[in-house]
Formats: C-alpha cells, structure tokens, sequence
C-alpha cells in the first residue's frame, strides 16, 4: 500500500492527475462477490479508458491476474505503460528531493 501512495504523490508532482483504484482487494486482503469484482473491474477499465496511460505497481514482479488484464488493455488502447519494478529508485529519489524543497 505504502507505494501506490508513492506513485501518487511522484506522479501528481510530475502534473500528473493519478487515478488510483478505490478499493485495493487483494493488497487489503480483502474478497469481494463475484457481481461486485466485475463491476469494479470494469470501472478500473473506464478509468484506463479515460487516462494517458498507466503505472503498474508491480512490487517483487508480482501481477496478478486483473492486473495482466488491464495491461493488455493499455496496450491494445495505446496508453503508456510504467512499472514501479523500473522507476522506483527514481521515485524515491524525487519524493526525496520534494521533501527537501518543503517548508
């Protein structure tokens, strides 16, 4: 959890507007219904629909199953695609630096 908070605050001083997902499910260990993890899947999608591309946090190389989905939709969609696993050093690095410059 502590790193999609990251990828926020990295993205939004790049003058980016993150779209994180509301809910995390499985990074909370949480189940939901059947009915209710389509829907919040497809709405996942209508935000990748809606952006320029998307940061995958991919912390150890692990994807899970919805993840690999919403990738191939990037690509198919020709949105962008990040991975935390590449940037992350360079993230820390410029939270790091913004934290110097804070009053």
């Amino acid at each position: 959890m502590k790193e999609f908070k990251e990828v926020e605050r990295a993205l939004t001083f790049e003058g980016k507007i993150p779209l994180p997902p509301a809910i995390y499910g499985k990074a909370e260990h949480v189940e939901y219904s059947k009915e209710l993890t389509k829907s919040l899947f497809e709405l996942h999608l209508d935000k990748i629909r809606i952006s320029d591309g998307i940061f995958v946090i991919d912390v150890g190389g692990i994807l899970g199953e919805s993840t690999q989905k919403e990738i191939e939709f990037a690509e198919k969609n020709n949105k962008r695609i990040r991975y935390y696993s590449k940037e992350r050093n360079h993230i820390k690095e410029s939270l790091n630096n913004l934290r110097g410059s804070l009053k």
